[in-house]
């Protein structure tokens, strides 16, 4: 990731209040303006040794916005945005802070991307992102008078923004992805189709409840976006989740496939396979899963898949329906995110002597074949990539001709925007519906 640069630490302005009289343009030469314009409870503080930061917050709504220095144009991809937020000790919140189109950002109608922190010191306090008409939760089980590191990553082009999470108070990492592709704040409806011109910060709860430190920006950066994990589905219906990424390891620990059609199997095995109950990880939901919907989650722990390696989930697929459907959709939760992503689907054609369907005919497959010689293939056996029968010296020589090969891709679903959904809800329901 390109380096961000400071572009408001706070520690420059004067300690002041409206306690005292003071605006918040008056404490900070004229360069944030109070929002509404009143003399209370959007101030500057000190946490000590002259570190200052921006405090914002009352019952009436009260905060501030700066337009000096900043502009995220239209049309532009990348522009991050780094801010440290924290919820004052044992208080009430409910601080947004973000980015705005109008130069004068006095209430919510002109909001575009922003995130919100909220709770108090009984219920605890979550993270929150703004996804067009309403927020989702992206981070629960947090604390007050803690310093969160909050990334946003504002694509203008489309009126999408991402929300990283960390707590490593260093604006060099994005941390962990939370909220992917939500859309723009628009109180009019449509499309923004404008510069964002202001940064905001607006609060209800206890006075000075919101609070803001050490912002970083970047214009138009361009970051990488992450490699979302491929279903690939086999034409005898097998179906796998790989990992295609070159380098980053990925821990899943649920995911679900749907079919409009109602091509999919509820035998599927999943990824424990027949594993006795006593070695279970993964179990599959009963609840509204049929044929349109597969659901599988690890509630304790995960499964791990290194940089382009997979986990067969067995045959989830009607091979009948292959060729005249192709409708299924994948999303998946990773093990430190609270968000569902959608994957890519991609459908292949098997290749003979791919006995254990992970995409390439190699030195496993034979092992297979030498663990299983003389059973009877069932599909399951060698995969359906056999020639049928025994497995006997036909299938070695099945094997011995088609090693190197791989599966040949049929037809692929690409994502256009990953869709997210709170997993905090969906673990709640599944804890519910378990086998």
């Amino acid at each position: 990731m390109a380096e961000l640069t400071l572009f408001d630490d706070f520690n420059a302005y004067s300690i002041g209040n409206g306690s005292a009289g003071q605006q918040l343009a008056d404490v900070t030469g004229g360069v944030w303006q109070q929002s509404p314009e009143f003399t209370a409870n959007a101030d500057i503080l000190d946490q000590g040794g002259g570190d200052h930061f921006f405090a914002y917050g009352n019952t009436s709504f009260r905060g501030g916005f700066r337009t000096d220095g900043f502009s995220i144009t239209d049309q532009t991809q990348g522009n991050l945005l780094y801010f440290q937020l924290r919820a004052a000790a044992s208080s009430s919140v409910n601080a947004s802070f973000g980015v705005a189109a109008s130069a004068d950002p006095t209430w919510f109608d002109d909001y575009r991307a922003q995130v919100l922190l909220e709770g108090n010191s009984i219920d605890g306090y979550q993270l929150l992102a703004r996804d067009d008409a309403g927020f989702s939760v992206v981070q629960s089980g947090l604390d007050s008078d803690v310093w969160y590191d909050v990334t946003l990553d504002i694509d203008t082009s489309t009126d999408t923004y991402d929300v990283y999470f960390d707590t490593d108070s260093s604006p060099a990492t994005l941390g962990t992805l939370v909220a992917n592709g939500f859309g723009f704040r628009s109180q009019g409806g449509g499309s923004v189709a404008e510069n964002l011109q202001a940064i905001f910060g607006l609060a209800g709860g206890d006075n000075e409840s919101g609070q803001v430190d050490n912002i970083y920006f970047m214009q138009g950066s361009g970051i990488a976006e992450p490699e979302p994990l491929v279903l690939e589905v086999n034409t005898n219906g097998v179906a796998r989740i790989l990992n295609s990424s070159a380098s980053d390891a990925k821990d899943i620990n649920y995911y679900e496939v749907r079919s409009e059609s109602g091509s999919l199997l509820t035998s599927w095995s999943g990824i424990d396979g027949d594993a006795p109950p006593s070695e279970f990880t993964w179990e599959q939901g009963e609840v509204g899963v049929g044929s349109t919907l597969l659901v599988e989650a690890n509630l304790f722990g995960m499964t791990s898949l290194g940089p382009q390696t997979g986990v067969s989930i067995g045959t989830a697929y009607s091979g009948g329906a292959f060729l005249a459907n192709q409708d299924l959709s994948f999303y998946y939760g990773l093990a430190d995110g609270t968000t569902l992503l959608e994957g890519d689907v991609v459908y292949v054609a098997p290749s003979s002597g791919d006995f254990n369907n992970d995409g390439a005919v190699n030195l496993a497959d034979y092992v297979v074949w030498r663990n299983n010689l003389g059973a009877a293939e069932d599909g399951v056996v060698l995969q359906g990539n056999g020639d049928g029968g025994l497995v006997d010296s036909s299938d070695y020589q099945l094997w011995k001709t088609h090693y190197g090969s791989a599966a040949t891709l049929v037809a692929s679903t690409p994502v256009p925007e990953p869709a997210t959904k709170s997993l905090v809800f969906l673990a709640l329901a599944f804890i519910r519906v378990w086998r």
